[in-house]
């Protein structure tokens, strides 16, 4: 019974002293389904260039590691043979793919991507930040840049 009691307030303890920035990765950390994609330009104007609804998920770990995978919907089609230059250019225009660590910036609502790898490579080694609310199962992300706004709305599915 004692060493119960002491393991009970061990752990207590433990987690009582666990740092605030671990809770704020914790709030983020699962998978996430996209559900909306928006982009719009300096006028207001909304396109979704990866269609309605697009295909990906944004995984965040709980130990800081994330990966994020969209992709446009439908789908380029099935390749029967080995493809052009061309159409790899169109099929690679058609996603973002980058993996790497976050951090999470509470106090501004920011999670802040640091990207190891990409599709892109411009977004290696670079920091991604994105406005962020968490509302429920929905994951809400703003990003703003040069005049334009992105909107991505994710659902937690584990």
């Amino acid at each position: 019974m004692k060493k119960g009691v002491i393991l009970v307030l061990s752990f207590m303890i433990f987690a009582a002293c666990q740092p605030e920035k671990q809770q704020d990765v914790l709030d983020i950390a699962g998978v996430w389904k996209l559900v909306e994609l928006s982009n719009y330009d300096e006028e207001g104007k909304v396109s979704q260039p990866y269609g309605n609804p697009p295909l990906g998920y944004f995984i965040y770990t709980p130990g800081g590691h994330m990966s994020i995978q969209i992709m446009k919907n439908p789908p380029h089609p099935r390749l029967t043979e080995r493809p052009s230059d061309s159409i790899v250019a169109q099929i690679a225009r058609g996603s973002i793919t980058y993996f790497g660590t976050y951090s999470v910036d509470k106090e501004r609502s920011v999670v802040i991507h640091e990207v190891e790898g990409a599709l892109n490579p411009n977004y290696v080694n670079t920091d991604r930040e994105r406005q962020y609310s968490i509302s429920g199962d929905s994951l809400i992300i703003n990003i703003e840049s040069e005049g334009s706004r992105y909107k991505r709305v994710l659902l937690k599915v584990e």
